[in-house]
């Protein structure tokens, strides 16, 4: 990644971690669609101007990227809602509940990887049919 936005090594300063801003919302120049970077470093789309308004986000924080910065982050596959239970799988802009630990499990999911989400945001993925 470094090589390909064409940066020097020379030119890197190490400075405390609280001197600067995290960009949490990312855009591919040229695409409407925005993503939430999580802290852990996976990206969500986030699928509807409602969703991005519902955690008080502006638009002026976006900041644009190249293509394969974005792309080369891997995308948020479980999500829940904050104080509920049910964790879903994203796929293809839909949701679908895993219903159990045996579920959930078999499939080789990891707990950890769970994103949390509003109500808001829950509502807006269609359930998969």
């Amino acid at each position: 990644m470094f090589a390909r936005l064409a940066l020097d090594w020379k030119k890197i300063q190490v400075k405390p971690s609280n001197t600067y801003k995290r960009a949490a919302l990312l855009r591919k120049e040229n695409d409407p669609k925005v993503y939430y970077i999580t802290e852990r470093g996976f990206r969500k789309w986030i699928p509807t101007p409602e969703v991005f308004l519902s955690y008080n986000n502006k638009w002026e924080d976006v900041v644009n990227v190249k293509d394969f910065e974005l792309d080369a982050l891997p995308d948020v596959v479980l999500i829940r809602a904050d104080g509920d239970t049910k964790v879903y799988k994203l796929e293809n802009g839909n949701k679908t509940w895993i219903r159990t630990e045996e579920e959930f499990n078999a499939a080789g999911y990891r707990w950890d990887l769970i994103a949390l989400v509003n109500q808001t945001e829950l509502n807006a993925y269609p359930d998969a049919s």
